[in-house]
């Protein structure tokens, strides 16, 4: 059984996954020891149906003229994460993420309509929900649990806000935070 661990992020058009999209999504997958052994992240082109909202495009860093001379289809972005899970024999693994759940949300809805299989499990584990926990039980007198308040609890750069340096960065903190409950 793999021991490798999956970490995501996105970065999207706005808050509802039902009205914006995707337009980057990161992929960092951790051997059973916390390396990084595969980094990538894919821009999803603007489409048609989805709304923009300037604040998070300004949040993301995103320009869409130059965002889209790259991107590649809906379509094309979930074969590629079918394509690298399958690389690492990974079949419907737990997804890790900071917030997850608001990227998991993203991530079925692009999948539904491009008809490819969702491939991640339907569990999946949280670093706000485990900064909280540690929190509560004084193992990080931290005021928020903001990813940029966990990395810098741990001394970690915070010069992020890309969907790969985020999945990175959660890819960190989370085995930061396993290390404090050992």
């Amino acid at each position: 059984m793999s021991m490798h661990k999956v970490f995501i992020d996105t970065e999207t058009s706005g808050l509802d996954n039902l009205k914006h999209q995707i337009l980057t999504v990161a992929i960092v997958i951790c051997d059973n020891n916390g390396h990084e052994v595969f980094g990538e992240e894919y821009k999803v082109a603007q489409q048609d149906w989805a709304e923009i909202n300037t604040r998070a495009l300004e949040v993301n860093g995103i320009v869409l003229e130059e965002h889209n001379k790259t991107a590649l289809s809906e379509l094309e972005v979930a074969q590629k994460i079918h394509d690298v899970l399958k690389m690492y024999g990974l079949f419907r693994p737990i997804v890790i993420g900071q917030n997850v759940t608001f990227d998991i949300g993203f991530l079925q809805n692009m999948f539904k309509r491009t008809e490819l299989k969702y491939p991640f499990d339907y569990h999946f584990q949280d670093t706000m929900v485990l900064a909280n926990v540690l929190k509560d039980v004084g193992k990080m007198p931290i005021v928020n649990v903001k990813l940029v308040t966990i990395a810098n609890f741990f001394g970690l750069s915070t010069d992020f806000h890309r969907a790969l340096e985020d999945a990175r960065m959660t890819a960190k903190v989370y085995y930061k935070m396993i290390e404090l409950i050992r």
